[in-house]
């Protein structure tokens, strides 16, 4: 007999511990429907998806994800930021999960739906089975009504979850119900440690292959020797009449996005200094309750972003550190260069050029783990375009056309346009006046920095590049940046020497991320 298809939404792993075995004992042939754009931040959405990921595999059954899209949910529940917990707000996110779910069972031939939302004691089972009956009427499916709470089925859950060794959180899910767990200890009863996590120290030699080694980026001819258990160092072959380029930074508490971070941060320091990056060592010191699974994810991204900048990952090293409860990951970068670019080349006179525009990171942070602070003043489709620019952060292709016209190159992070300027001025000990109204400021960043009242010109600026490049070649450069789609600007020039000491760096990150959250919310 044929069995009858269902889609099992699931709001995360442990309340889909019991339901989704339950379905399938009823003869359903039952497959997992994950939303998750409620959840926040990202790296939060990455742990639960992937303990989605890991019971799907317990239980052999499919799963399916739903595109990542927290602005689209945050636009659903505009005007109800405020609203308490198991106030309308969550009603308002049922609705928006379950007819999301509806919608995908009926485009993908399902004719039944359920969801594992009614398994928790802090949840309205008759709101949900409600909200679930329109959903699947709307669409032609039959509601599979249950109570899963009943007959002991939370702590059931607790139970198997922990059995499987499943991440469990401490708040529902989005941005406001991590605030308001702060503040209702009754939250902190919805979970309990995970006790079944990685021992300390390195990883056995199969998983070392499996979950790291496995993951080397671009093939490079000139790497004799990489990566592999037991290797002590990495042997390349340099090329002749080249000079070695090397730099090192690491990515501190970072989860989601972080090995692709990691990447570009190194590579953009080896760019700005007119090099083309090879080969790159990673060190993860890792809380043992990353697990595998977060040691995998983040090589796949240092993978990925490396085979797509043509870097080989030569070594490194990996271990689970009890005394670290967020990922530490460094990386050492070497590349090639056919010159050396020095500040003590820089003239007065000299022109400034910026790339692309300014606070491309810091307004990506603030778009991924503050979007609330642009809510009132900015659509979800303006907040999406912002979270974009996180893909704008390598500055490796300007770099190489820039460095045949610039005698100095520079990367600005923390401090922003006026930071990174400032370091320049530092070096070469000379002056520089800025045409203000010509620096590239995106209308939706000034709209931000009026809103909410921060200097964009401090704000982290990585996927901004700054060159300092002679007058009479100014031209040229620009022209050719503007060939490969590249935008780039004039914004000023090398003054006389400095006349006083730069002020200090100001970075307005972080005090975005902190505001409204003073009072410990």
């Amino acid at each position: 007999m044929k069995k009858e298809k269902l889609l099992l939404h699931i709001c995360c792993a442990p309340d889909a511990t019991v339901p989704w075995p339950a379905l399938s004992g009823e003869g359903y042939d039952a497959a997992g429907y994950f939303y998750g754009s409620n959840i926040h931040p990202e790296a939060e959405y990455q742990k639960r998806a992937d303990a989605v990921r890991k019971l799907a595999a317990e239980e052999g059954a499919r799963v399916f994800f739903e595109r990542y899209e927290p602005t689209g949910w945050l636009e659903a529940v505009r005007g109800l930021e405020d609203e308490p917990e198991r106030g309308r707000r969550c009603a308002r996110c049922f609705e928006e999960q379950l007819y999301a779910a509806a919608a995908y069972a009926a485009e993908n031939g399902y004719t039944h739906l359920c969801t594992t939302l009614t398994i928790s004691p802090h949840k309205d089972a008759d709101l949900i089975n409600g909200t679930g009956r329109r959903a699947a009427a709307r669409h032609g499916l039959v509601w599979v009504e249950k109570i899963w709470r009943k007959k002991d089925g939370f702590k059931r859950s607790v139970a198997r979850s922990k059995e499987l060794g499943l991440y469990r959180q401490n708040y529902c899910g989005c941005a406001f119900s991590a605030r308001g767990a702060a503040q209702e200890t009754e939250m902190s009863k919805m979970t309990e440690p995970n006790e079944k996590k990685m021992p300390s120290g390195k990883l056995s030699p199969e998983a070392l292959k499996r979950n790291v080694l496995s993951y080397r980026g671009a093939d490079a001819p000139g790497l004799l020797i990489g990566p592999g258990v037991g290797e002590d160092a990495a042997v390349i072959k340099w090329p002749e009449g080249k000079y070695m380029v090397f730099a090192s930074d690491p990515v501190v508490g970072a989860e989601n996005g972080a090995g692709r971070l990691l990447v570009r941060i190194n590579s953009n320091d080896i760019a700005s200094k007119g090099g083309d990056p090879a080969y790159l060592a990673v060190t993860l010191v890792l809380p043992p309750s990353f697990g595998e699974d977060g040691a995998a994810r983040i090589m796949r991204e240092i993978d990925e972003e490396c085979r797509a900048q043509g870097i080989a990952v030569a070594g490194g090293h990996t271990e689970f550190n009890d005394r670290y409860d967020r990922p530490v990951i460094m990386g050492a970068l070497i590349g090639a260069a056919d010159m050396v670019m020095r500040a003590s080349d820089i003239s007065e006179g000299d022109v400034i050029i910026v790339t692309k525009h300014i606070g491309i990171e810091g307004m990506s942070i603030v778009a991924a783990d503050r979007p609330e602070l642009l809510l009132p003043f900015m659509s979800a489709d303006e907040i999406k375009e912002i979270l974009s620019w996180a893909d704008m952060t390598s500055v490796l292709p300007e770099a190489r056309i820039l460095r045949r016209y610039a005698k100095f190159m520079h990367d600005p992070t923390e401090g922003g346009f006026c930071g990174g300027l400032d370091e320049i001025c530092m070096l070469c000990g000379l002056s520089a006046d800025v045409d203000r109204s010509a620096l590239p400021v995106e209308e939706l960043t000034a709209r931000a920095a009026e809103k909410l009242r921060f200097d964009p010109l401090h704000l982290i600026a990585s996927g901004s590049l700054l060159a300092v490049v002679p007058k009479e070649l100014v031209e040229s450069a620009l022209s050719e940046l503007e060939a490969a789609g590249i935008a780039a600007a004039a914004v000023g020039r090398m003054g006389p020497p400095l006349s006083a000491p730069v002020p200090e760096p100001a970075e307005e990150l972080w005090r975005l991320l902190k505001m409204g959250k003073e009072n410990g919310e």
